[in-house]
């Protein structure tokens, strides 16, 4: 709080009843509202209060010992480490967070995923430091575009090195952050800041073979800056706001030139709300820049968020000279928010094909011009069977800068709630698209025409025991592609001090385009699609127990296993023909051969050209946990103990058999870490 002789601060205090899914306010903010902070309470009276002084350091010891695959011989790996935390009020209104060697062994694990596209993987933020007051830092465009991705920072390493044979390759699983800090806070007067500046390692692997070790570089040492600023007038009603990124390594090994030196990205934002808040307007415009060695450039060029080297796009093409890489984007939106029962809002968003964000953010693809109507209707009043529902109706069009339209999509959504506090929710939806990514920087591909089904049923979650059930179902018209994905979850709460829950889910899919490969001959690439029969299967359990209000034991565990199978082989040939199968070319028993011993195909084409790739079946498993033990000895201090292991089997053939996938996946050698952290607490 200020220095001011007589303090007024907002305020705000309510219950939630669980068993009646009711909440009950001491200053109403109603349920369709679309702000909450300036519908709170005022509380005054307080005078002559002495000024507070926030200042909070707590250092860290670790200790970590690593056994299994990933680490040479058969010993064991011991390591050790300190780092300091700190929370330093600058002003009233200001706030310092630092870290200085931060460790974070005791966060849960990520997923594991299959991801046969050409996109990459978006991972969930766990990292507290990075957790804590990251709504100020957000700037997000579409889903989960943004300008700023935490887990850049830390991520693991760009460059994997091919070992010789003989020899051994161990890779560090993440790049060690050396230190950050972030000033945040909000001024009297609605002005938001936060800056953050953190710095990454120089990593080395580690090469062994009988005649010694070599350590390659594989992640320079790097610097991630971020500033945010926004400014609110008139209670919120005008919002202005910008944000700017900057990336920058040392690139100093040749094995590294394909990572950019430089990039910088940035962003304004401006959102209007007329009339009590019922219609608003939104406007957002971001940019990047990118600079480094042309070898950088052209992978930025030629990778899945670009695809430069698309033979059918006139629009682009490969600039194999050029040392930077630029390009805009935004979008404008106009509707009616939160408030009242019916909602319509229009979105126009598009990416320039040269955009890129992911040296500090995330940008899915480039070379974009999308629109979107949505239509809504919710009833927050109880109706005869029902607490509330609601309906929505949205139309999709997209587009890339060439004029190709990419997809189109009619959806509709229904949802509610029962009056016995059980939940339902249906959509359904038809797809049109025509794929630019499908054959990784081929030709765009046309799709099949797809629908989409789904229902997801959940029972009173405010029971001590409550579950929920999904079933989908995806089908074409044409090319017999059909997916079914069912998935349940169960949670259990015995008592206050333990809850359970457990998740499980089972994919079984049949795709008919599934890529494969490209093949280089002299007649030029040869792309190769076939049909995968996949099925994947996830468990995911969590349980947490309070032994005493200061020690707490967590433990994850997720099993997880895919197998993939390709039939059907054959090569794209006039990918936007109207009809389906002059779109490819199946090949014929005298053009495609399988070779047990290399575990590939060879072609022969009638025309003559020559070429092979591997046979993609394969079969993945793997297990992820971690046992979470904490103990605050000391209110503020903490000692953690942490069982981490880890089990990976991956093979190029094709395995159905889940009793024999089940085995082979608790055969595996694990990966175990034991941590041990201790944190003190003091307030000088």
């Amino acid at each position: 709080y200020g220095p001011q002789k007589e303090q007024v601060w907002g305020m705000h205090a309510w219950r939630w009843l669980a068993r009646n899914q009711e909440e009950s306010q001491w200053q109403l903010i109603p349920r369709q509202n679309t702000a909450r902070m300036y519908q709170l309470g005022e509380l005054h009276g307080i005078r002559d209060i002495p000024p507070s002084r926030h200042v909070e350091i707590l250092p860290h010891a670790v200790g970590k010992s690593s056994t299994g695959p990933s680490v040479p011989g058969n010993g064991a790996d011991l390591a050790g480490a300190l780092g300091l935390d700190a929370k330093v009020g600058l002003t009233t209104n200001l706030t310092l967070d630092a870290t200085v060697n931060p460790d974070f062994g005791q966060v849960e694990a990520d997923p594991s995923v299959v991801n046969l596209t050409a996109y990459e993987t978006f991972y969930e933020e766990k990292r507290p430091f990075f957790l804590e007051g990251r709504k100020i830092l957000t700037f997000e465009t579409e889903d989960q575009d943004q300008l700023f991705y935490s887990r850049r920072v830390g991520q693991s390493p760009s460059y994997v090195p091919s070992p010789a044979e003989g020899e051994t390759l161990r890779m560090p699983d993440s790049t060690t952050i050396l230190g950050a800090a972030k000033v945040t806070g909000k001024t009297n007067n609605g002005l938001s800041v936060a800056l953050l500046q953190s710095f990454t390692q120089k990593e080395t692997a580690q090469i062994s073979s009988p005649a010694g070790s070599r350590a390659p570089v594989v992640e320079p040492f790097g610097s991630y800056t971020v500033g945010r600023v926004q400014k609110d007038w008139d209670k919120g009603n005008t919002i202005l706001g910008g944000m700017a990124t900057s990336t920058h390594r040392w690139v100093n090994d040749p094995a590294l030139a394909f990572l950019p030196t430089q990039a910088w990205s940035g962003g304004l934002d401006f959102t209007r709300y007329f009339r009590d808040r019922a219609w608003v307007l939104e406007a957002r415009g971001v940019f990047s820049r990118v600079e480094g060695d042309p070898a950088a450039i052209r992978a930025l060029q030629t990778n899945a968020v670009h695809y430069y080297q698309r033979p059918d796009a006139s629009h682009l093409g490969v600039d194999e000279s050029a040392g930077s890489l630029s390009g805009h984007g935004g979008l404008l939106r106009f509707g009616r928010s939160g408030k009242g029962r019916f909602g319509v809002s229009d979105r126009y968003l598009w990416y320039s094909p040269g955009l890129d964000l992911n040296d500090i953010g995330y940008l899915r693809r480039a070379d974009l011009r999308a629109n979107q109507v949505l239509l809504t209707w919710s009833e927050p009043e109880p109706k005869g069977l029902f607490r509330e529902y609601s309906f929505q109706l949205a139309r999709d069009d997209q587009w890339d800068f060439g004029g190709l339209a990419t997809k189109t999509i009619t959806a509709a959504q229904a949802a509610g709630a029962f009056s016995n506090k059980w939940r339902a929710q249906a959509n359904f939806a038809f797809n049109e698209a025509v794929d630019t990514r499908g054959l990784r920087g081929g030709p765009a591909l046309r799709s099949s025409d797809y629908y989409t089904s789904g229902l997801r049923i959940s029972s009173d979650a405010s029971r001590r025991a409550s579950a929920s059930l999904l079933g989908q179902h995806d089908w074409t018209l044409e090319g017999g592609t059909v997916g079914n994905r069912v998935s349940a979850e169960l949670s259990l709460r015995p008592s206050n001090r333990v809850s359970l829950s457990a998740a499980t889910e089972y994919l079984w899919l049949h795709d008919d385009t599934q890529y494969v490969a490209t093949a280089d001959t002299k007649d030029g690439p040869r792309w190769v699609l076939g049909r995968i029969g996949q099925d994947v299967w996830s468990l995911t359990v969590r349980l947490n127990v309070a032994i005493r209000p200061d020690l707490t034991v967590q433990y994850y565990g997720s099993p997880f296993i895919a197998t993939g199978r390709y039939t059907n082989l054959r090569k794209a040939t006039n990918t936007l023909a109207p009809a389906y199968e002059d779109r490819f070319h199946r090949y014929g028993p005298g053009e495609i051969a399988f070779s047990p011993a290399a575990n590939a195909y060879g072609v022969t084409e009638t025309g003559g050209a020559r070429y092979s790739f591997t046979n993609p079946d394969f079969s993945f498993r793997q297990f992820r946990s971690n046992l979470v033990a904490r103990w605050e000895w000391k209110p503020g201090s903490s000692l953690y103990v942490v069982w981490s292991q880890g089990r990976t089997g991956t093979e190029p053939t094709w395995e159905d058999s889940f009793h024999t996938n089940w085995r082979s996946l608790w055969t595996a050698r694990p990966d175990n870490v034991f941590l041990v952290k201790l944190s003190y607490w003091f307030s000088p």
